[in-house]
């Protein structure tokens, strides 16, 4: 009976030291405040109740977490950091709605920068993710650690509300050369939006697009931009030996039709980005971005307005055709970090990519014979009656040539 009673003795013991390492545990705002957590126990403005605000311009919060004791020497900083990971190394956060917001933590070094305190503080960083605009509550939970993983690890919670904005940055705009820095964006705004992209049609023959970025005068010094993102949405049929099929603009143009319907309720939810994956495996083209800004960077506000293409911040973006079709290209411009507080913005175009060949071009097997339109005068030039072109009629494969010998 002894002996069966043992591991939930061990357990309660366990649990009994977990609670007591949780109750030299404090964390403050600051270096050597507790005004988080006090003695094992979350204070006011932390609680579920009343939890603490962060607003969207904030990215991170840091907290000081410290435990008994003062790293003297070396070693005994890293006896400390030992305690320190058994007490704040099991420490999480949830999100209540993770689509909005979610967090990440980090613990720092030990310091004992406050002279004569009896204590050994760590830093503790909560860094923000949010993926769209709103307000989500998030609980960042010290675990007591435990020995024995059948028993309920105490814990502290810590409440906070963390609040996402979709507020546009003015003054950044982005253009196609010096006579025109706000044609793709102006104060923020996408000038290129998605449900005006057919408007925008790069032709085959087009391999390059350079956009060039500005922050207005007057604005704060500068801005981060992070990495852009690119999706590609196949909008063509997808035909079998590049068949011609009349019915192919209507087609793609009720694909971008979709698209933009879809890219309309997710802005109504608060998501101003592309969607996290492509929608369609079927790639026309690939698109990789260099240049200053092809990785994200440091936009600085101009001096002088209207600024010079020199003081501008460019993006090249590259256009390899991989397959022929119809495809249309958004890409993602994001100050970083995103919705902390302003939105993304996205500028679309549709990209043709294979030969392309002018409407009236017809190939036959046999002779063809003028077209009404060349009887009426209209020059020698005038293309031939569409019925007699076998193989290419008005630029659109129609037939194949016969096998050698048939009859």
């Amino acid at each position: 009976t002894s002996g069966a009673g043992a591991p939930a003795v061990a357990a309660d013991a366990d649990a009994a030291a977990a609670f007591e390492s949780l109750a030299t545990l404090q964390v403050g705002s600051f270096e050597g405040e507790a005004d988080a957590v006090r003695g094992g126990l979350a204070q006011a403005g932390w609680l579920l109740d009343a939890p603490a605000e962060v607003p969207a311009a904030e990215s991170l919060t840091r907290l000081w977490a410290s435990v008994p004791g003062s790293g003297a020497t070396s070693k005994h900083r890293l006896e400390l950091l030992s305690i320190a990971s058994s007490l704040v190394g099991a420490l999480d956060v949830l999100s209540s709605d993770p689509t909005v917001a979610a967090a990440s933590t980090r613990i720092g070094a030990p310091s004992n920068d406050i002279f004569g305190s009896p204590r050994t503080f760590f830093p503790v960083d909560i860094t923000y993710t949010c993926r769209r605009a709103g307000s989500v509550r998030l609980a960042a939970r010290f675990h007591g650690r435990l020995r024995h993983t059948s028993t309920s690890a105490p814990k502290v919670e810590l409440w906070i509300n963390k609040h996402c904005s979709a507020r546009v940055r003015d003054g950044l705009s982005v253009g196609t050369s010096a006579d025109a820095l706000a044609d793709v964006v102006r104060d923020g705004v996408s000038v290129w939006s998605t449900d005006t992209a057919v408007r925008r049609v790069l032709p085959a023959s087009v391999s390059n697009l350079q956009l060039f970025f500005t922050l207005g005068a007057g604005q704060s010094a500068s801005q981060h931009m992070d990495t852009p993102r690119v999706v590609i949405t196949r909008l063509d049929r997808n035909l079998k030996g590049g068949s011609h099929d009349a019915s192919q603009p209507r087609f793609w143009k009720r694909r971008l039709h979709a698209v933009v319907e879809m890219e309309s309720q997710l802005r109504r939810s608060g998501d101003w980005g592309l969607a996290h994956s492509a929608r369609d495996s079927n790639e026309v083209l690939t698109v990789r971005g260099g240049g200053g800004l092809g990785r994200g960077g440091l936009l600085q506000a101009a001096s002088t307005w209207p600024p010079s293409v020199s003081a501008a911040s460019a993006l090249n973006m590259s256009l390899e055709c991989i397959n022929p079709g119809v495809a249309l290209v958004e890409i993602e411009l994001a100050p970083y970090p995103a919705y902390q507080p302003y939105r993304p913005v996205v500028v679309s175009f549709i990209k043709h990519c294979g030969t392309v060949v002018s409407g009236g071009f017809d190939i036959a097997t046999r002779s063809l014979a003028p077209s009404a339109a060349a009887a009426l005068g209209s020059g020698a030039g005038a293309m031939v009656q569409t019925a007699d072109a076998d193989l290419i009629r008005d630029g659109g494969l129609v037939g194949h040539l016969p096998g050698v010998g048939a009859e």
